[in-house]
């Protein structure tokens, strides 16, 4: 019983880790597409409008 619970509790601290590590990749991506789309912006390629906010609510 003890060792299930163990078991258990590892799976759940690897569960919230993984979590925290799509979230900071989910950010990170979102960061570099803005810094793009600025990039482009800047270069008069692309117009900000073609760019959505990305809907990152769903993580946190």
């Amino acid at each position: 019983l003890f060792y299930q619970t163990a078991i258990d509790h590892v799976y759940f601290y690897e569960i919230e880790f993984a979590k925290l590590i799509i979230r900071y990749q989910f950010f990170l991506y979102f960061f570099t597409i803005d810094i793009f789309a600025l990039y482009l912006t800047s270069t008069g390629q692309i117009g900000r409008k073609t760019m959505k906010q990305p809907q990152i609510e769903f993580l946190c």
